[in-house]
């Protein structure tokens, strides 16, 4: 490490890039754990009789409703890409800080996090749709 022990000032809009990140996957993750509980939930409470005929199927629907809205979503690939771009990031910023790490290496790591980034997002646009039915030769 070097003689600074005082830590430099990360440029503000490699902050925000940071902070960004880990907000994006923080939501992700909890949004996904939330909702999948809920449904889990909403499915497991559908099974009891509650003597009132309408509460399993509200709880039935929900449930469907939550494990779509997850399939549809995806917030485990945003979570995904975003925790990677942030660690990808992070490490160099902090040894920045404190002088382990050039500028010059802080933009390397946020291109690389960018690229991570970009290539969930086109492997989600050139992904082949999935064959649901039975496989034809």
């Amino acid at each position: 490490m070097s003689d600074s022990a005082v830590p430099k000032k990360v440029p503000e809009e490699i902050q925000e890039r940071l902070d960004q990140w880990r907000g994006l996957w923080s939501w992700s993750a909890g949004y996904h754990y939330f909702v999948g509980v809920v449904g889990v939930t909403a499915s497991s409470l559908a099974t009891i009789d509650f003597g009132i005929d309408l509460v399993p199927k509200l709880l039935a629907a929900a449930a469907a409703v939550c494990l779509a809205v997850l399939g549809f979503v995806q917030p485990d690939r945003r979570y995904q890409k975003f925790v990677r771009a942030w660690r990808t990031l992070d490490p160099v910023v902090l040894r920045y800080k404190y002088g382990e790490a050039t500028i010059d290496d802080v933009f390397d790591a946020l291109q690389r996090g960018e690229s991570i980034i970009s290539e969930y997002e086109q492997e989600i646009t050139l992904k082949p749709p999935q064959q649901t039915g039975p496989k034809t030769p």
